[in-house]
Order: C-alpha cells, then sequence, then structure tokens
C-alpha cells in the first residue's frame, strides 16, 4: 500500500525491500495497467504494473510470507488466480524477451 507521501514508484521498492529482502536494479513500467472494486468504500482503483530486475536471487522473505517460488513464466501464470495479474505477467514477459523498446522508453531510475 502508498504510504502518505510517497510515490507508486517509491512504495514498490519499499515492498520489495521489506517483503524479499532484494534490491532494485533496473525498473520499468510494463505496458498495462491493472485495475480493481473495493464494495466496502465503493472505490474503483487503478494500479501500475513494474518490472524490476533484482540484485539477487536470494530471498529473505518476510514474516508476512510463509513461501515463494522462482518459477517458469508458464507456471507463474497458472499458479495466479486473477486475469488481471496473468495478463500482466504475460505482458511483462514479452517486453523483456523480445528486449521491446517500451523497455528503454519507461525505464525508471531506482537509485
Amino acid at each position: 500500500q502508498i504510504k502518505e507521501n510517497e510515490t507508486a514508484v517509491q512504495a514498490t521498492i519499499r515492498e520489495l525491500q521489506e517483503e524479499t529482502g532484494l534490491e532494485p536494479v533496473r525498473m520499468f513500467t510494463v505496458d498495462y495497467v491493472s485495475s480493481f472494486y473495493q464494495s466496502h468504500n465503493n472505490r474503483m482503483h487503478l494500479v501500475p504494473v513494474f518490472g524490476i530486475e533484482v540484485s539477487s536471487v536470494e530471498v529473505e522473505l518476510s514474516d508476512e510470507h510463509e513461501s515463494f517460488q522462482w518459477c517458469s513464466i508458464e507456471t507463474a501464470v497458472e499458479l495466479l488466480s486473477w486475469r488481471q495479474q496473468k495478463e500482466a505477467l504475460e505482458i511483462l514477459h514479452e517486453m523483456v524477451v523480445t528486449n521491446d523498446e517500451r523497455v528503454k522508453w519507461s525505464e525508471i531510475k531506482c537509485g
């Protein structure tokens, strides 16, 4: 969740560090915006999607989570529940493996 006076990028980096112990090396905006509705406050939310290259594969999982796994794109898509998460991951994968110019155009300074 984004804290007061924090940008979406800052919140993403903070959450990455807090929940995994990983540091971002490279970050970019994925050509996808997720949306969801919360009935308790009758609000629609738009959520940017970011791609992040990290400094290590050694994860230090926070107490907030029980487990994680590195897996193939196909397995990751199967494991996700929400259609928008699947679509965002597939677009991210396409952008990275094809060295899409959108990665360069949307790169975000993370340091």
